[in-house]
């Protein structure tokens, strides 16, 4: 019989649809699974961490032993230990995956299936605004850093902060991807996050660089070939190198500068002034277009967020993304 270990391990395989859209599983009226090796890492992590304080403490040792009081005693424990409320949210919604990927592993065995999770959250939603910052890198920060890094990082860091892409996906991305002056994968999966199809013109100004990493190279080859792992490492090592924090931005803090610069080149100044409202109204709890009277700026503006959105692989109507990838209109 199966260690509870093996059986977190086997629980969270069921839930893996990773290079498949969730709004895909949206529009067919199923919940959404894991569709991130993020996601993943996360949820294999935490069930790890849960069976092991129900098996040290409870002397729990296979998954269909657990109880929603396992599952609140534990909460709890991590609450008093310090976790943060941002924490702690991530370490319910894994649980849950768990518990789902136990029970479709229950059915397809024909075995008894439990809920082990509370049926509502213990730890209260985030606020709109809880752990909003700018986490944007900007022209400076990155002009002391790309001297601090090989030929294939800085080529990581162009696409990132160029055409918005994550680590992630500037690891995959194929010669064949690009064509006509702009990247195009109309078959995201394995490729972007959630198997997202993404459409971005390439500026003008990149054209050169992204010939000079096309040359010599097969369709089928990685346009910069460097593994996501080892692009977030050797990012962390030359700010180290450049006496600069990452503040814990990442590689993300790319994406962030990206969607700044963006919002400047395609939105006028009186729809990033409608932006900037709108976020302040989102922020204070109210609906975007609260108070909205100039509905076709409103609309051009949104029409010109939902075109970034999509360059950064995010659906349409995201303000709560706006709220952090625009949240600031400084110069960068």
């Amino acid at each position: 019989m199966a260690s509870i270990i093996k059986q977190v391990k086997e629980s969270v395989e069921k839930m893996d649809k990773i290079g498949v859209s969730k709004r895909e599983f949206r529009l067919n009226g199923q919940k959404p699974e894991i569709h991130s090796y993020k996601q993943k890492k996360h949820t294999l992590s935490a069930g790890y961490n849960f069976a092991k304080w129900v098996r040290d403490e409870y002397n729990v040792k296979k998954l269909h032993q657990l109880t929603p009081e396992h599952y609140e005693k534990y909460i709890h424990h991590l609450e008093n230990r310090g976790g943060s409320k941002g924490h702690l949210r991530n370490i319910e919604t894994a649980l849950r995956f768990l518990e789902r990927g136990f029970q479709k592993f229950s059915e397809e065995y024909g075995k008894e299936i439990i809920t082990f999770t509370s049926e509502k959250r213990l730890i209260a939603p985030a606020k709109r605004t809880e752990n909003i910052q700018d986490r944007s890198y900007s022209n400076f920060e990155i002009e002391q850093v790309i001297s601090k890094m090989s030929d294939n990082m800085q080529k990581a860091v162009t696409l990132m902060r160029e055409l918005g892409l994550r680590s992630e996906e500037v690891s995959k991305i194929r010669v064949e991807h690009i064509e006509k002056g702009r990247l195009f994968i109309s078959q995201g999966e394995g490729v972007t996050k959630g198997g997202r199809h993404r459409l971005i013109e390439i500026p003008n100004n990149l054209n050169n660089e992204i010939e000079k990493m096309l040359e010599g190279k097969e369709k089928t080859d990685r346009l910069v070939p460097i593994r996501s792992d080892s692009i977030r490492k050797m990012n962390n090592e030359a700010f180290k190198k450049a006496g600069l924090e990452t503040d814990g931005r990442g590689c993300h803090g790319y994406r962030y500068a990206y969607a700044y610069k963006r919002v400047k080149e395609l939105m006028n100044s009186k729809e990033q002034k409608i932006l900037s409202q709108v976020l302040k109204r989102y922020g204070e709890g109210k609906n975007a277009d609260y108070g909205v009277h100039d509905k076709r700026g409103y609309n051009d503006m949104k029409e010109k967020m939902d075109l970034i959105h999509s360059e950064l692989g995010h659906g349409k109507n995201r303000f709560d993304l706006a709220f952090r990838y625009m949240n600031s209109l400084k110069e960068i």
